[in-house]
């Protein structure tokens, strides 16, 4: 019988992770695993970690995987058991099957987000985007960049920022934009689970929000999906 991953829920899979072969990772109670499914052999692979230093159990996480140093980065979500949400950047190696601590908070004067969990991350040109989210002091309009070069954070949000929590995000690198779709919205003070789409797109270097016309057709409103872009295609897969 094949081995296979147990049964989980917030899960996240990191966009175009590992040269096409998909690594879902997946923390819950008390559980902190990654897996990948390797397609030419139609086989599940746990990738286990566990004689060095991992991330906490966690959920509600987003990751990335990054083509710099071909490595996932995982930040924020909620650990367990204490539900406590994670102020800090991971960084996993493929190569050698091995974690390391890419940025933790130590309290000095520079700029860095709260803690957030249940927020997307797309990676682009060594910046890691952090959109929407939720943080213990409220449901709040966020927007951070993370450079993977200098371990910098800057804070992009703006009045324009639209306030989401349980969206997905991509990259869309034919329009040089970020693709978001449902997950709550709150407009006025007002929360929906929506099924819209957005986006924020590049310009000359300046990235702008845009609210576009709505496709005639669209999926049902939800949260805590999972989408991808797929490059030979040009679309969204939600």
């Amino acid at each position: 019988k094949p081995i296979t991953p147990a049964k989980r829920r917030g899960i996240i899979q990191p966009m175009q992770c590992f040269m096409s072969r998909p690594c879902w990772l997946g923390w819950l109670v008390a559980m902190s695993s990654c897996w990948r499914s390797r397609a030419q052999y139609g086989a599940w692979q746990s990738m286990d970690t566990s004689g060095g230093s991992t991330p906490a159990a966690r959920y509600l996480h987003a990751a990335v995987f990054e083509d710099r140093d071909k490595t996932m980065l995982v930040f924020g979500g909620r650990d367990t058991p204490t539900s406590t949400p994670a102020l800090e950047v991971w960084q996993y190696y493929r190569v050698n099957n091995a974690w390391q601590t890419k940025w933790t908070d130590q309290g000095g004067s520079g700029t860095v987000p709260p803690a957030l969990y249940m927020h997307a991350a797309v990676y682009v040109n060594n910046l890691v985007f952090f959109i929407g989210g939720l943080e213990e002091a409220g449901f709040f309009a966020q927007l951070w960049s993370f450079s993977v070069l200098n371990n910098e954070w800057a804070d992009l949000t703006d009045t324009n920022t639209p306030i989401m929590r349980g969206h997905s995000a991509v990259w869309d690198p034919d329009n040089t934009a970020v693709l978001i779709f449902g997950g709550y919205h709150s407009i006025e003070a007002v929360v929906s689970l929506t099924n819209t789409i957005s986006y924020y797109q590049d310009f000359s270097g300046s990235y702008y929000w845009i609210s576009p016309e709505q496709p005639s057709s669209s999926p049902s409103a939800r949260s805590r999906h999972v989408a991808v872009y797929d490059d030979a295609h040009g679309v969204m897969l939600v």
